[in-house]
């Protein structure tokens, strides 16, 4: 009688792996609340995250002051957040490829835009 190599510890891995991504994600964002932001302010401790959306900045109450209007708060883990950077570098990479450069300082934007 033959015996049966167990697999080893890679092979296990890279099985577990494969079932990994044999996963499909279903998305159901049915109740869901949607706000637009141009703006973010990230605040981050050893715990956690949090990552405020904002339409953005709006002149303040006294001279020399602005109010950022917080439409929206997340908090996340940092392994989270970690995970989030690197899915929206990826993302941005795949728009610039598509659609062009973006160029995040708006003086420079506007002139070439053409406006």
């Amino acid at each position: 009688m033959a015996k049966v190599k167990e697999p080893d510890n890679e092979a296990r891995a890279a099985q577990a792996g494969e079932n990994e991504r044999r996963t499909e994600l279903l998305v159901d964002d049915s109740n869901a609340t949607v706000h637009y932001a141009t703006t973010v302010h990230i605040n981050g401790s050893a715990e956690e995250f949090a990552l405020d959306f904002s339409r953005g900045v709006r002149p303040g109450p006294r001279p020399n002051t602005a109010v950022l209007r917080v439409d929206s708060k997340i908090i996340l883990s940092p392994w989270a957040a970690k995970r989030l950077a690197i899915e929206m570098s990826q993302a941005i990479q795949r728009y610039e490829e598509t659609f062009g450069a973006l160029e995040i300082d708006p003086r420079k934007r506007s002139k070439s835009s053409g406006s």
